[in-house]
């Protein structure tokens, strides 16, 4: 039977589990675990897409926060729209425009989230990407980086299926070998490794960062560059970040011609540069090998790198010996 003091009981309880929900509601708002970082600039044929999309994710403990870079279209208009839709959509304005890099550097100096998941708005990302990517993050503390399958969106649009792959899985791929032979942590090391090469660099849209190692290492988008991923990438691979790679189609790169032949120049340009900087960085010099990449096939170019890296390696030790060994004799022998 219930009497006074057991009802005020009952009472303070469901009131302390209401406003201990409040209080986790709240939290997951102002702290949720990833930021999904979309950039704009005169992007209003996209943003009628790629918000909803995420919007029907799997994952909903994230924040969508849009940087606009002084869009002279609808863009502003329609996000301010979108705000309305949903408390999880956080909307920005600069008061002048920054670039591409400033863009996503402002971005992450307003995430909140515990992993950043960068947005391009032409790209498509796949109900469940965030929740796959931040799934493994929670379960793998040592990872800094996580990226998942991508295809070309002018294939998607045509039923195929052709996935983005990695360089050394291209290469296996095409000699009738399984491509499943790599630990953890050698996976780790060919994306690495697959820097040096052109066709390497997980896709930015497709990827998700440990929001903690860039705070750590000050990482930050290089503010002169278009080729502003593979810069970054080659930050984090220096500050000593591990990557991992997830085998499913996640993601759609739009690869439809969107580019002055001047961007796609400053792009090639700042990309060879990058690839200085990190052969430099493994000991090698890229002058040498420039001319190579153009003229040899896939497996011919690897095979050589491979073959001048292992005896260069054996000072600058960025790669484990085993691997490199490993990697010639699956792709060369």
């Amino acid at each position: 039977m219930f009497n006074k003091s057991n009802i005020i009981l009952i009472l303070a309880s469901v009131s302390l589990i209401f406003t201990g929900y409040i209080g986790y509601l709240q939290y997951k708002k102002y702290y949720p675990k990833v930021s999904v970082i979309l950039t704009t600039y005169n992007a209003e044929k996209y943003v009628d897409s790629v918000i909803p999309m995420f919007l029907q994710s799997e994952l909903d403990d994230f924040e969508l926060v849009v940087i606009d870079d002084q869009s002279s279209d609808k863009t502003w208009n329609m996000l301010q729209e979108w705000k309305k839709e949903d408390g999880r959509i956080r909307i920005y304005r600069n008061a002048k425009n920054l670039g591409i890099c400033g863009n996503r550097n402002r971005g992450l100096e307003l995430a909140r989230g515990k992993y950043i998941a960068m947005m391009d708005p032409d790209d498509i990302s796949l109900p469940r990407r965030l929740k796959v990517s931040a799934k493994y993050l929670d379960a793998h503390p040592e990872t800094d980086v996580v990226d998942v399958d991508t295809i070309l969106k002018l294939d998607y649009e045509r039923g195929i299926k052709n996935k983005r792959a990695h360089v050394f899985d291209y290469v296996l791929s095409r000699l009738n070998k399984s491509t499943d032979v790599y630990t953890e942590a050698e996976k780790d090391e060919n994306i690495k490794l697959g820097l040096l090469f052109s066709l390497a660099v997980p896709t930015h849209s497709a990827s998700m960062m440990r929001k903690e190692f860039l705070d750590k290492h000050n990482i930050h988008y290089n503010k002169n560059v278009i080729a502003d991923d593979y810069y970054l990438y080659l930050d984090m691979v220096k500050a000593g970040a591990k990557f991992h790679h997830i085998p499913e189609i996640l993601a759609i790169y739009n690869d439809t011609p969107h580019h002055s032949d001047t961007f796609n120049q400053r792009q090639y340009d700042e990309t060879q540069a990058a690839k200085r900087e990190l052969y430099n960085w493994v000991g090698l010099d890229y002058s040498l090998y420039e001319p190579l990449e153009k003229d040899l096939s896939e497996q011919q170019f690897v095979c050589l790198l491979l073959k001048d890296l292992i005896p260069v390696n054996q000072k600058s030790h960025r790669f484990s010996e085993a691997l490199l060994q490993k990697d010639y004799h699956l792709l060369c022998e």
